[in-house]
């Protein structure tokens, strides 16, 4: 049950837009963890289960979505298994999308993992530092030792530009 089945093919935003902000940030990959900056990306989706607790069991729900600079075809969705039905039902515009983790550091495991086999540079790593719990982090800080991760917060608060 995970991926691209079907695929709605429009990217709800301005793509190029992002490439160029990106590209001023000197940033390759973008992760988005909040919920609502990851319902804007895939144009809409939230996850009903997860709409007003995020916690479960020993974890947390974490959406992830992973943007490349340039590269929209390389672009990836991770969500929880609960997230399936709505995703058959509503395909996201991203090509690959999994809706198979169940806490934090997994989910975060899949996107690394992704980044790594679609061959995504990672000089330039932004992530939403305020809205990624700290094991997920250290997962990702971990796995791309070396390579500072870039918050998007900052980058995004000290532009007086509208949202993308």
């Amino acid at each position: 049950m995970n991926a691209p089945a079907k695929i709605s093919s429009a990217i709800p935003f301005d793509a190029a837009r992002l490439d160029r902000l990106m590209d001023e940030a000197g940033m390759d990959v973008l992760i988005a963890t909040s919920k609502h900056n990851v319902q804007y990306l895939l144009g809409g989706h939230r996850a009903f289960f997860f709409d007003y607790m995020d916690a479960m069991g020993l974890s947390r729900y974490l959406p992830v979505m992973v943007y490349a600079k340039g590269a929209p075809d390389k672009a990836a969705y991770f969500g929880h298994r609960l997230e399936n039905f709505q995703r058959e039902n509503h395909p996201f515009w991203t090509p690959v999308q999994q809706c198979n983790s169940s806490g934090s550091i997994d989910t975060m495991q899949k996107a690394i993992e992704h980044i790594r086999k679609s061959g995504i540079k990672t000089a330039g790593i932004g992530a939403e530092l305020s809205f990624l719990p700290v094991d997920a982090g250290k997962t990702l800080q971990d796995a791309f030792a070396g390579t500072p991760v870039q918050d998007v917060l900052y980058w995004r608060s000290s532009r007086s530009r509208p949202k993308l």
